[in-house]
């Protein structure tokens, strides 16, 4: 019995390390399959790629030839690595340099075409001979055969980049094109030579696409009018109202605009385009459908364009005689139905003068161009002081020289010695300036911002959003 009893316990104990060598070898075989792992191989080395935060620093070429944004989030780079000198790609959603492939994003006749913008998830808006459309999978789809007049084709795009408003040739009609339904809408506006000759400064789509207005100009400028239609309906929401030069909110819910009566014609253009001067600004309330004006001026005039930031509009106020005599910036704000009226010192200006004007968080800044001189002016909002900002520089981007500010709707750039400001409206994000020798190269909607240190061969990208 204790030799049976021997052996069942043998038998026993030859099972239960059977089974743990079983376990053991079970596992390890798991474990074997979980940690190994596919190697993905790059066709170009990351290595010179530093990310830190919302910055990404590119530090892989020898030599940069061009930059070039390709759309908001792919940048072309042409340049030398590693003796190999060819166009690479930088994807900013996956942090990845790589070959470029033209083939890969436009038709092989890429130069019959002039791409306007990319419209995001439907291509890229782009224009051939007389006509506009878009490429998306390497093919050109029409959107209207033929835009233009006297050579010149007439669009617009809504800076949402929702809606295009064109010019239908055939038809000598305004048509609006909705992207996301591929939806057309005939515009019954008047359309003659004089609107046409002028397209580009008469005839606007709202920032949100919602709207579109035309201004038609008379002999007197006092009996010039404008028309507003809905841009999906094709509805008349305000019809043959005095007024010029209009100016859209940003989120289409009000459009400012020039009293027409109360104009005064001017014998020379001042601030490059400004062929008059005013004493009231009216508004449209696009929400209520009702018109009003702005408190009118009573000695002086508006003298500028009407500038907007969220539901403020600015505008210049001063005279025009021999010289342009800033006195003041006004400005009214839509939501608390309150003006600021800042006093200006300054000395008068020459009729050629430009002039452009930033509404930042805590101050407005004034950049005024002479023929000889930029002065940078910031007037502080909250004491109202006024001073020369000499701190800002000016930069170059591919397209101007010599800028103080870029701006896009809410978003803008400013330079200084030491740094590159990008604000989204809402905070600030910085580049610091490694050398003296740079570019600043922004995309479409200054989502993100570039700048090629051209001595360096380096290119930094700040994520804006």
């Amino acid at each position: 019995m204790e030799r049976k009893s021997l052996i069942k316990k043998s038998i026993f104990v030859v099972i239960v390390i059977l089974l743990l060598i079983r376990l053991t070898s079970l596992a390890f075989k798991e474990s074997a399959n979980v940690t190994d792992k596919l190697v993905k191989h790059f066709e170009v080395s990351q290595e010179d790629i530093i990310s830190s935060g919302k910055e990404i620093i590119i530090k892989s070429f020898d030599d940069i030839t061009n930059v070039t944004w390709l759309s908001v989030d792919k940048l072309v780079i042409e340049g030398d690595i590693d003796g190999k000198f060819d166009s690479y790609l930088f994807d900013m959603t996956s942090y990845e340099l790589m070959l470029y492939d033209e083939a890969d994003y436009v038709p092989e006749n890429f130069e019959d075409y002039e791409i306007v913008k990319e419209i995001p998830g439907y291509g890229l808006l782009a224009t051939k001979d007389k006509s506009i459309g878009l490429i998306n999978d390497l093919a050109y789809t029409e959107i209207l055969e033929d835009i233009s007049y006297n050579d010149k084709l007439n669009y617009k795009l809504s800076d949402d980049m929702s809606k295009l408003l064109v010019y239908h040739a055939e038809k000598n009609t305004l048509v609006t094109y909705n992207f996301e339904k591929s939806f057309y809408r005939t515009i019954k506006a008047p359309v003659d030579e004089e609107l046409l000759e002028h397209f580009q400064k008469r005839a606007q789509i709202s920032p949100l696409g919602g709207y579109v207005s035309v201004e038609y100009h008379t002999d007197l400028i006092e009996e010039s009018y404008f028309r507003i239609y809905g841009a999906d309906s094709g509805k008349l929401y305000a019809e043959d109202v005095f007024g010029v030069n209009m100016s859209w909110a940003p989120d289409d819910t009000y459009v400012c605009y020039f009293y027409s009566k109360e104009l005064q014609a001017l014998d020379k253009p001042v601030f490059e385009d400004m062929n008059y001067i005013g004493r009231r600004i009216g508004y449209y309330d696009v929400e209520h459908k009702t018109i009003d004006y702005i408190d009118v001026v009573e000695d002086e005039k508006i003298i500028s364009q009407i500038y907007w930031s969220d539901h403020t509009a600015t505008t210049l106020v001063g005279e025009v005689t021999e010289n342009i005599e800033i006195q003041s910036v006004l400005a009214y704000d839509f939501d608390t139905e309150s003006y600021s009226d800042w006093q200006l010192d300054l000395e008068p200006y020459p009729l050629d003068t430009s002039v452009d004007l930033l509404n930042d968080f805590e101050a407005m800044l004034l950049e005024i161009q002479t023929s000889t001189n930029t002065q940078m002016i910031r007037l502080i909002k909250e004491t109202g002081q006024v001073q020369l900002y000499e701190d800002v520089k000016a930069f170059d981007t591919k397209e101007d020289q010599n800028l103080y500010f870029y701006q896009v709707n809410d978003r803008f750039i400013m330079a200084d010695q030491v740094q590159i400001t990008v604000s989204n409206g809402m905070s600030q994000g910085f580049i610091l300036l490694d050398d003296k020798s740079y570019m600043v190269l922004p995309n479409d909607d200054l989502s993100r911002v570039g700048v090629w240190f051209t001595h360096l061969n380096e290119i930094k990208i700040l994520n804006v959003e």
